[in-house]
């Protein structure tokens, strides 16, 4: 008997360890009957899904043990290796990051909307075949809902936590010196080191006074980012910028673990998800499908 079930309607996963119901998300991908839903870490509804109360205990959060664990990096990978494979019949250069070739785009948009991947066999954990909306390697992983797909990946967790966890990715500061470290000086602006650009993050104010979700700013521009910074003010849209991190529901996207990382650094603060505009100095978009 499986442990979890799954209701239809407003989707909510039940299971016996469950003291109540979790509802999770629904994304919509075409030409697929079944319900998906986003498979990343910052999905908070899989914190409570994927890791068991003790190890929530002893880590201080769910969400501070399930980054103990790569099974989730894993999945993404495996989708993006899927997403290259569909690009290698075609006279496309991954250096120029951008769909350059007459009728690419097209071709790209006949791609199938779902792929299956085989996840990995991880300790005790026999793998099995996902069902994974096929997307470029910037958006993460949407997959198809399935009582097994939870139990994979809840096994998985307990699994890897119960062998101490994964190794932390050594972050990038770790082999500079202390003279190529970047302090900015500044309230709410830092340096990326994947990026090497500023990250300007700015608070809107509700009419009651209260912080509003904050949104980014990504520039190799100083003054642009110490503007927006200040008054939030973004740079016009020429055609050298471009916005990033936003769906096509205009929602806002989940960061990648390097700009979490890049961030906690600077700021103490570990977990923000906010839409992000990147001013690009160089010229042309970092990516032109959707």
């Amino acid at each position: 008997m499986s442990m979890f079930s799954i209701t239809s309607g407003v989707v909510s996963v039940d299971a016996a360890f469950l003291k109540h119901p979790v509802q999770l998300t629904l994304v919509d991908v075409d030409g697929v009957a079944g319900q998906c839903f986003r498979c990343v870490g910052s999905n908070t509804s899989l914190h409570r899904l994927l890791v068991t109360q003790q190890y929530a205990k002893h880590h201080g959060s769910a969400a501070v043990a399930l980054r103990k664990t790569d099974i989730l990096k894993t999945l993404k990978q495996l989708k993006d290796d899927e997403w290259t494979k569909a690009l290698e019949a075609m006279d496309y250069n991954p250096e120029i990051r951008r769909y350059t070739p007459p009728g690419m785009r097209t071709k790209v948009c006949r791609f199938p909307a779902t792929v299956d991947i085989v996840a990995p066999q991880v300790l005790h954990v026999e793998g099995m075949t996902m069902t994974v909306e096929l997307t470029k390697p910037q958006s993460g992983v949407v997959m198809l809902l399935t009582p097994e797909v939870l139990e994979y990946l809840r096994s998985v967790v307990s699994a890897q936590l119960d062998s101490g966890g994964c190794p932390a990715i050594a972050h990038v500061r770790t082999s500079m010196g202390v003279a190529d470290c970047v302090d900015t000086n500044v309230e709410n602006l830092y340096w990326s080191y994947n990026k090497k650009k500023h990250r300007a993050v700015f608070f809107p104010l509700d009419e009651d006074g209260k912080k509003k979700p904050r949104t980014e700013c990504i520039t190799g521009c100083r003054e642009i980012a110490m503007t927006f910074v200040k008054s939030g003010v973004r740079p016009p849209r020429r055609r050298n910028t471009v916005v990033v991190g936003v769906g096509d529901d205009d929602t806002p996207a989940e960061p990648s673990e390097a700009d979490i990382e890049d961030e906690a650094s600077s700021s103490g603060n570990v977990e923000r998800s906010s839409a992000s505009i990147e001013a690009r100095e160089d010229g042309g978009s970092q990516s032109d499908v959707v």
